[in-house]
C-alpha cells in the first residue's frame, strides 16, 4: 500500500514543480527553463525505465536523467554566481574609478599600507608632492620624509593608532594632524595628513590608508597674518587708540583693553552683555554715527586704489 502511495505523491509534486515552473517560463523568469528541461529530462528517463522493465529490456536511462536533473540547477548556480561575480567586479571597478577622481579633484596624496601583505603603494600626487620620480625604485621610508622637529611627534600618534584595539571588525580613523615633510630637493612643506585604518575582528590593523594635502600656502598665509596681526597690536598699544572690531557673520564685537579702559572698564572685564556702540555715544551723535555706518556698509569692497 505504501508503494502506491509515495508513487501517487511523487507524481503530484512533479505535476506540481512542472506547472511551477512552466508558469515562470511564460513570465520569462531566468532559469525556468533550464530547470524546466532538467525535470522533463528526468521524467523522461523514468518513463522509459518503467516501459523497458515492463518488456524485459535491460537498458537504463535513469542515470543521464537524474545527471540532467542536476546538472540544470548546478548550471543556473553557475549562471547566477558568474553574474554576481562580474556585477561585483564592475562595482569594484566604478569604486576605485570614484576613488581616484576624488583623489585627484582633491589633489590629495595617499600612502596606502597593506599590514598583511607587508607592501606599500603610492599614488602619483604623493610622488609629486615629495619631489619623487615615478618608477624610479622604492621612495624612502615614510618617517624619513618627515621633518625631523616633528618626526617623533608624527611617530607617537602613528603607533598609539596601531595599539588601539577599541574598533573591531571596522574602520578605525585617526586624529588629523599637521606636520612639516622633506621633499627631495630639500626643500619643506606642510601637509594635512589624515588616515582610517581596516581592523580585524581582534582590532588589529590590517590595512591602512593615509591622504596628505600640500597646505604649505595656508601655513605661509597663516604666518603673514600672524605678523600683522602682532604689527597691529604694537600699533595700538603705541597710539594709545581704542578698536572695536565687528563680525558681521556671527554679529559679535570685541574691544581692545585701550577702549575698555578709556570708557572706565578694567581691561579684562566681559563685554558680550554691552549693548550696541551706537547705544554707548550720546544722543546728539548717534543719528549721525548710524547714517555714517549704514553709508560706510554699503559702499563696494575696498579695491586698494
Amino acid at each position: 500500500l505504501a508503494t502506491p502511495v509515495l508513487a501517487a505523491a511523487s507524481v503530484a509534486v512533479g505535476m506540481y514543480v512542472v506547472v511551477v515552473l512552466v508558469r515562470a517560463l511564460v513570465r520569462r523568469r531566468h532559469g525556468a527553463a533550464v530547470l524546466l528541461t532538467g525535470l522533463l529530462v528526468f521524467a523522461a528517463s523514468v518513463l522509459n525505465d518503467v516501459l523497458l522493465q515492463q518488456r524485459a529490456v535491460p537498458t537504463s536511462l535513469l542515470p543521464w536523467g537524474v545527471l540532467a536533473f542536476v546538472l540544470a540547477p548546478a548550471a543556473l548556480l553557475a549562471q547566477r554566481f558568474a553574474r554576481a561575480l562580474t556585477g561585483e567586479e564592475l562595482r569594484t571597478l566604478e569604486q576605485r574609478g570614484r576613488a581616484d577622481l576624488l583623489v585627484r579633484a582633491t589633489q590629495a596624496g595617499v600612502l596606502d599600507w597593506n599590514c598583511a601583505a607587508g607592501t606599500t603603494e603610492y599614488s602619483d600626487r604623493y610622488l609629486d608632492m615629495l619631489g619623487l620620480a615615478w618608477g624610479t625604485g622604492e621612495p624612502p621610508p615614510f618617517f624619513e620624509l618627515v621633518h625631523p622637529d616633528d618626526r617623533e611627534r608624527v611617530r607617537s600618534s602613528f603607533m598609539a593608532q596601531l595599539r588601539d584595539r577599541r574598533v573591531r571588525s571596522g574602520l578605525r580613523r585617526g586624529e588629523p594632524a599637521d606636520y612639516r615633510m622633506l621633499r627631495a630637493d630639500g626643500e619643506v612643506i606642510w601637509v594635512h595628513a589624515e588616515a582610517i585604518a581596516v581592523c580585524d575582528a581582534e582590532g588589529k590593523t590590517l590595512r591602512y590608508v593615509c591622504t596628505f594635502i600640500d597646505i604649505t600656502h595656508l601655513k605661509a598665509i597663516e604666518a603673514q597674518l600672524a605678523t600683522e596681526r602682532e604689527r597691529l597690536h604694537l600699533l595700538v598699544r603705541s597710539t594709545k587708540a581704542g578698536f572695536g572690531d565687528w563680525d558681521a557673520v556671527r554679529d559679535e564685537v570685541t574691544y581692545t583693553e585701550r577702549f575698555k579702559e578709556m570708557l572706565g572698564w578694567p581691561a579684562d572685564c566681559d563685554t558680550r552683555q554691552w549693548p550696541s556702540i551706537f547705544e554707548m555715544m550720546h544722543p546728539d551723535d548717534r543719528e549721525q554715527a548710524r547714517a555714517q555706518f549704514r553709508e560706510m556698509i554699503r559702499r563696494k569692497p575696498y579695491s586698494g586704489e
